[in-house]
């Protein structure tokens, strides 16, 4: 984890403990997504090299690697807030496992396999991701069913 990551973990740990101090009392704190996964994370740092990707998600490793470690650091301390005001009730909203889920098991969610990683409103590309073309931007396109990506 580089120290960017840690910070954001301890950040948000602080912030989440300064509205508790204001008398907060239901907070839901979310995780963060598998990065690795995202099509800009994808389109950028590419690699030639096939082991960089799992081989069920088609994510970039490292980037997801880094996020699952955020996201333990901030449940850990998630855990000691929840000690600290008893009273709250602090609920961590894990975007991670249900989204990993979804990308092995497309089908299971009415998706299919080769759509899984691809933008629908962009401009080429294995992702569909162009940062010179994002949507609504000249040269994007929207994809022809929406209600599949």
């Amino acid at each position: 984890m580089n120290s960017l990551q840690l910070d954001l973990s301890i950040g948000v740990a602080l912030h989440l403990q300064a509205v508790l101090k204001e008398g907060a009392r239901y907070v839901v704190v979310p995780g963060q997504l598998p990065t690795g996964c995202i099509p800009i994370v994808l389109t950028l740092y590419a690699s030639p090299n096939k082991r960089h990707y799992d081989r069920r998600t088609g994510c970039l490793r490292k980037y997801n690697a880094l996020a699952r470690y955020h996201n333990g650091v901030l449940f850990e301390a998630l855990y000691r807030l929840r000690i600290k005001y008893p009273a709250a009730k602090i609920v961590y909203a894990d975007y991670y496992a249900p989204l990993i889920d979804f990308l092995k098991k497309p089908k299971k969610f009415g998706f299919s396999a080769s759509s899984k990683l691809r933008v629908c409103c962009g401009a080429g590309g294995p992702y569909n991701y162009n940062m010179t073309a994002a949507c609504g931007f000249p040269g994007a396109t929207a994809c022809a069913n929406p209600a599949a990506h």
